[in-house]
């Protein structure tokens, strides 16, 4: 908020001196977890697209069969993870509600 305040200050008295109005653009920092996150999704859903190829062009049982377990084990396993995120953040919802409200833990 300061920022975007400093930027209107700036330019209006950018304005009233007659100067050209110059705006800092902020770069956004990389999210490293959440692109290791998306290639990983990626590189399992597309281990399962091998593994429908291989099988429509009856490829060798161990390859199809490898990339069906690699593939379906990583997407079950952020399936998994999500679905723990959001009970544990129910959890906390009903925590706080509960300590909010006065009412006990047990």
């Amino acid at each position: 908020m300061a920022d975007k305040t400093a930027e209107i200050k700036r330019g209006l008295l950018a304005g009233i001196k007659g100067e050209k109005i110059t705006t800092v653009e902020k770069k956004e920092d990389v999210d490293v977890d959440k692109i290791l996150d998306q290639s990983g999704i990626a590189l399992a859903i597309a281990a399962l697209l091998c593994a429908f190829i291989g099988g429509m062009r009856k490829e060798n049982r161990w390859g199809i069969r490898g990339a069906l377990v690699f593939g379906g084990g990583t997407l079950a396993f952020h399936t998994l993870l999500f679905g723990i995120g959001i009970v544990c953040s129910i959890l906390l919802i009903f925590l706080i509600f509960s300590f909010l409200t006065g009412g006990s833990l047990v």
